[in-house]
C-alpha cells in the first residue's frame, strides 16, 4: 500500500513509493508523482548520499546512493504558489542491513528493558534469550520466498513463541514487542512480501532479537 500523504489545498499532492530496494553502490532513481513543478528532497538519514538536484533537469526524480548497507529515509515535498504541499517520505533498503546492535538505547530498547526489570519472574533472563532466538529465526524465515505474506510469516512466529514461552511469561515485553512491530511493518494478513518488505522485516526482528539477547 503506498502512502500518499496528499496536501489538499489547490490539489497538491506529492506521492512516494513506500519502500526502495538496492545495492550498495548502485544510482538508485526516486521518482515523485506531483503536480508541483519543483520538488525539494531532504535526507533523514546519515550515510545516504544525494545527487545535487539542481544538476538534473527534473527535480521530480532524485537519484541516490551509498557505499553501506542499511535502512534509510528520504523526505520529498513541494509547493504550488506559495504553499507546499505535506511532505512524503520513502524508504530506501541498501544491501543486507547490518546486524544492529541495541547499546545506543532506543525508545524501544528502553521500554523492553524498563518492563525486563519489573518482571519477577526468576527465570526471565534465560525467557529473553529463548525468546530472542524466535525473532533470529523470524529474520532468516523473512528471507524464505516460500512464505508469500506477512500472514505466513507472523504466524511462524507465534507458533515459535508458543513453543519456547507460555501465556504467562514475558507477556508485557511480548505485548510491548507486538506493538512496536506493527508499528514498523505491514502486518496485514493478506500482504504480500516485497523484496524490501523481507528486508526490513529481518532488521526490525534483529534489532528485537539482540535487545532481548543482552537483557539482565
Amino acid at each position: 500500500m503506498i502512502n500518499l500523504f496528499l496536501a489538499l489545498v489547490f490539489h497538491q499532492s506529492i506521492i512516494l513509493p513506500d519502500n526502495i530496494s538496492g545495492r550498495p553502490g548502485a544510482f538508485i532513481q526516486i521518482e515523485a508523482k506531483t503536480d508541483c513543478k519543483v520538488v525539494e528532497w531532504v535526507l533523514l538519514d546519515s550515510g545516504l548520499e544525494l545527487f545535487p538536484v539542481n544538476l538534473l533537469a527534473n527535480t521530480r526524480t532524485a537519484v541516490v546512493t551509498t557505499t553501506t548497507p542499511g535502512v534509510y529515509r528520504l523526505l520529498a515535498y513541494g509547493a504550488t504558489g506559495d504553499i507546499p504541499t505535506k511532505p512524503a517520505i520513502v524508504t530506501i533498503t541498501i544491501g543486507t542491513p547490518p546486524d544492529p546492535q541495541p547499546a545506543d538505547k532506543s525508545e524501544i530498547y528502553r521500554r523492553i528493558e524498563t518492563l525486563f526489570k519489573e518482571d519477577a519472574d526468576g527465570e526471565k533472563v534465560a525467557q529473553a534469550k529463548s525468546y530472542a532466538g524466535v525473532f533470529r529465526a523470524l529474520a532468516a524465515a523473512a528471507a524464505d520466498e516460500k512464505i508469500k505474506t506477512a500472514g505466513e510469516l507472523f504466524k511462524i512466529g507465534l507458533i515459535a513463541a508458543s513453543n519456547v514461552l507460555t501465556e504467562k511469561q514475558l507477556t508485557a515485553i511480548r505485548d510491548e514487542i507486538g506493538g512496536y512491530l506493527n508499528s514498523k511493518l505491514n502486518t496485514e494478513v493478506a500482504h504480500l512480501l516485497t523484496d524490501a518488505d523481507r528486508k526490513k522485516c529481518a532488521y526490525e526482528f534483529l534489532t528485537i532479537a539482540k535487545i532481548l539477547e543482552v537483557l539482565k
